[in-house]
């Protein structure tokens, strides 16, 4: 598929021995980050790049608030479409730590 489907990729067990997920220029939206935040299996992650996508404020809140991601040290969301209100959610999340 030449398409990002967050579904498919969220959807995979392999993706729980992954510590590193790099998603960049695929047109992830604020959509696919909430399936991808919803995801279990990226339980382990300690690094994602979705940098240079089309994720907003509801995407990135969606990220900040998952447990799943609570081991995330290294976040990098540059060069998408979020505004203040996406900087406060990730200012005030419990799970990803600054």
């Amino acid at each position: 598929y030449s398409e990002f489907d967050a579904h498919r990729v969220a959807d995979c067990p392999q993706l729980a021995r992954l510590t590193g997920l790099e998603i960049s220029s695929q047109k992830v939206t604020s959509a696919d980050a909430g399936r991808l935040a919803a995801s279990p299996h990226l339980s382990n992650l300690t690094h994602l790049a979705l940098d240079r996508n089309r994720i907003g404020d509801v995407g990135v809140a969606a990220l900040a608030a998952s447990p799943h991601l609570a081991r995330v040290r290294s976040l990098d969301l540059s060069c998408n479409r979020f505004k203040l209100p996406g900087l406060v959610a990730l200012a005030n999340s419990q799970h990803i730590t600054h």
